[in-house]
Formats: structure tokens, sequence, C-alpha cells
């Protein structure tokens, strides 16, 4: 990316992450032919306790 500057913007769910970029011109940026922003999904999460009890 260069010298350019940017912002990144994180959302950290338990079941999910979602992320932004943008220059600062508050305009998403594009990397590699791409808007940078997304989301991520996982399967939700279990306790330790949920994990051995039967």
């Amino acid at each position: 990316m260069g010298d350019r500057k940017y912002n990144l913007g994180l959302d950290i769910g338990t079941s999910s992450i979602g992320f932004a970029a943008v220059d600062e011109n508050n305009q998403p940026i594009r990397v590699k032919g791409k808007t940078a922003i997304g989301v991520r999904l996982f399967e939700e999460g279990k306790t330790a306790a949920d994990q051995f009890i039967k």
C-alpha cells in the first residue's frame, strides 16, 4: 500500500468479525482491486464448561 494513510475499523463479536478501511476522506480504499470492507462469520462460540458437560 505504500505510504498511503488509512484508518482500519474492526467490529469483533462472538461469532463474527467485521472490518473496513477508509482513507483520509472517509472513502473506502481498494486493495488488489477489491474494496477493503467485509465480514467473517464463525460458528457460535462455546464455553469450556459446555465442551465437557454431557
